[in-house]
């Protein structure tokens, strides 16, 4: 299960934090992303989550970028 915190100012991404039954390598990589995706407009979420990822060799097992996109975009309409 994923939690999704979350908080917009017009359509950009002011607070984001990840919690739930996961896996992260390194323990850290969560921290990163959230603060990666400060300022990112929503329709840009997963493909700033997916950056982040490959270009920092980050691992995650029981989410995808596309699960949190989703998520925020269900709670937007």
């Amino acid at each position: 299960m994923l939690t999704v915190e979350w908080e917009l100012e017009g359509d950009k991404i002011t607070f984001f934090k990840l919690s739930g039954d996961f896996f992260a390598y390194p323990e850290w990589c969560i921290e990163e992303i959230e603060r990666g995706v400060i300022g990112t407009k929503v329709s840009d979420l997963k493909e700033t989550i997916e950056k982040k990822l490959r270009a920092n060799n980050f691992e995650i097992v029981g989410f995808s970028a596309d699960d949190v996109q989703r998520i925020l975009m269900g709670d937007i309409v």
